[in-house]
């Protein structure tokens, strides 16, 4: 007898397990509120998206012909081409454009940093910072800035350079500018 129950549960486990798919079906199907969110979803993609304005009209334009072509061009300078003075040529107030250019001339005075001063065999040396990140150092007599500056002063706060700049009237100025250690 306790046989014939095992077998039994055998034969009704799987019949168990088919059911209970049949039933996992039929709650997957269709119901009411799927059936309404579907026909709410319908109407929404039937009705007009909304209104177009219609493409404004292109204006027509005149076309002009340019009668100047032998006047002067707009786009260069009206000033003639600087000449050297010859008595600021004597005086020595030029640059020298022969000279190699040093590295921190390839900034402003504006984007170096003055990071410390430092005493090297006697002399006051200036730590200067560059974009670049890379740290320098320069004395009396070296070059920074774009504007010819030369650096004529060190002390403790800082230095001192005089740069040449040229005018609008194409001549040689001397300015002094001075860089303070950063805090």
């Amino acid at each position: 007898m306790n046989r014939h129950i095992i077998q039994s549960s055998r034969l009704t486990l799987p019949r168990f397990l088919l059911l209970l798919s049949l039933f996992s079906l039929a709650a997957c199907g269709p119901s009411p509120q799927i059936e309404a969110l579907q026909a709410e979803l319908d109407a929404m993609r039937a009705r007009p998206q909304g209104r177009i304005d219609p493409l404004p009209e292109i204006p027509q334009i005149e076309v002009r012909h340019y009668h100047q072509a032998s006047a002067r061009d707009p786009f260069q300078s009206s000033r003639e081409p600087v000449s050297l003075n010859l008595a600021q040529a004597a005086s020595g107030l030029m640059p020298d454009l022969e000279r190699k250019p040093e590295v921190l001339e390839n900034w402003t005075l504006e984007q170096l940093r003055l990071s410390g001063i430092i005493e090297r065999r006697g002399q006051l040396t200036a730590l200067i910072l560059a974009p670049d990140r890379q740290l320098h150092s320069v004395g009396r007599g070296d070059y920074m800035g774009r504007n010819h500056g030369r650096i004529t002063r060190i002390d403790a706060q800082g230095l001192t350079l005089t740069e040449l700049y040229m005018n609008a009237q194409g001549q040689w100025q001397e300015r002094e500018n001075h860089l303070h250690i950063a805090r």
